[in-house]
């Protein structure tokens, strides 16, 4: 793999870090509560992307991700979801600033 192989899906993962959020604020309703949704929602669309990246790359490679679906599909779906997790590292505080951001666009609800 080279330099870019990896430097290219950590800038689109930083750049869905900032869009998600933002994205979530403009179709939610204001409100903190609201607020709350858009973060947990932005997290779980996050991760899912990430360990979707992490399947898509092992599917790239021959044959290995239907042979290690047919030995432990369990295991190995567990398997991205823990990479999807560990991508957080690099989605997560940029996703809370950019979930910090929202508010300040609000126009109907006071933060």
């Amino acid at each position: 793999m080279s330099v870019l192989g990896g430097i290219i899906p950590v800038l689109a993962l930083v750049l869905l870090s900032v869009w998600v959020p933002r994205a979530l604020g403009r179709a939610l309703p204001e409100g903190v509560g609201w607020l709350f949704v858009n973060g947990v929602t932005a997290a779980v669309i996050l991760w899912a992307v990430s360990a979707g990246y992490f399947a898509g790359a092992y599917a790239m490679q021959a044959d290995a991700l239907s042979r290690l679906l047919g030995i432990d599909p369990v295991g190995t779906m567990g398997h991205f979801a823990w990479l999807g997790l560990l991508a957080g590292m690099i989605w997560l505080p940029i996703g809370l600033l950019a979930l910090a951001s929202v508010p300040k666009r609000w126009t109907e609800v006071v933060w």
